[in-house]
């Protein structure tokens, strides 16, 4: 398995938090010798963090990690953070632990998706909460929604339509080779709807898009000379080879 360089931050920076959670605990134990249960933690991390150490950079729980991670949005990086920190705060400290890496990744696992789960479940739970709230018709944001079941369906399937229909794209290769992408739709000034871009006419254009158009329009008589320059260029160049070749033309007169 290859291993990349996200897995690899992810042991470092876990191997980095376990040692801190290790020195934590040992000034716990300085201010608190009667509790034996802080040096006790604090042996356990070391032992898990040497264990972390010799795991190697390619096993797939750093690569499943380190997913957890890369795919967390600001509020569920700061609920990841606390999940972990919770796990390691309370590793050996109320009962001994051996330290070892795959088990205590799997615990880590665990409690990451669990944060990221009841996190998910209050979120639905409070938009779930809303909307009852809002089928009051005193609420405030009652006319906001569309309270007729075939309505609101249909509706959503014309924004789900909508979203589908403005992400796609016509890919577009000219003779160089180069590709670009346009939109399939554009919205008609004159008929005020969406019409396929290939049935546009210079009415369904606003003035920004005309433009738009008649710049691009100048460029390309620009380019065109140059184009038809060196299409010119290379024609002559193929003469002159052929010419070569058939021995009816110098090599030396050939710049």
């Amino acid at each position: 398995m290859t291993t990349t360089t996200n897995d690899q931050e992810t042991k470092e920076e876990l191997f980095e938090k376990v040692e801190q959670q290790a020195e934590w605990r040992d000034r716990k134990a300085e201010q608190h010798p009667h509790d034996a249960r802080n040096a006790r933690s604090a042996e356990s991390l070391r032992r898990l963090a040497g264990n972390l150490a010799a795991l190697p950079d390619d096993d797939p729980h750093w690569r499943v990690l380190a997913s957890v991670w890369s795919n967390a949005d600001a509020d569920t990086t700061l609920l990841l953070c606390e999940a972990q920190s919770e796990t390691l705060r309370t590793y050996g400290f109320y009962d001994e632990a051996d330290g070892d890496a795959e088990v205590f990744l799997d615990d880590l696992m665990i409690a990451l998706r669990g944060a990221v789960e009841e996190h998910q479940e209050a979120t639905n739970l409070s938009i779930e909460a809303a909307v009852q709230a809002a089928a009051d018709p005193d609420s405030p944001v009652h006319a906001l929604l569309e309270w007729d079941d075939s309505k609101a369906a249909h509706e959503h399937r014309l924004t789900t339509m909508r979203i589908a229909r403005n992400s796609l794209r016509i890919q577009i290769v000219n003779v160089e080779g180069t590709v670009e992408h346009i939109r399939p739709f554009i919205k008609s000034i004159s008929r005020g709807i969406d019409i396929p871009i290939v049935e546009a006419t210079d009415s369904d254009f606003d003035a920004e898009e005309k433009a738009v158009l008649a710049d691009m329009a100048r460029k390309r008589e620009q380019w065109k000379s140059v184009k038809l320059a060196r299409t010119v260029v290379q024609a002559i160049g193929a003469v002159i080879q052929q010419a070569v070749r058939s021995g009816d033309f110098p090599p030396e007169a050939h710049p």
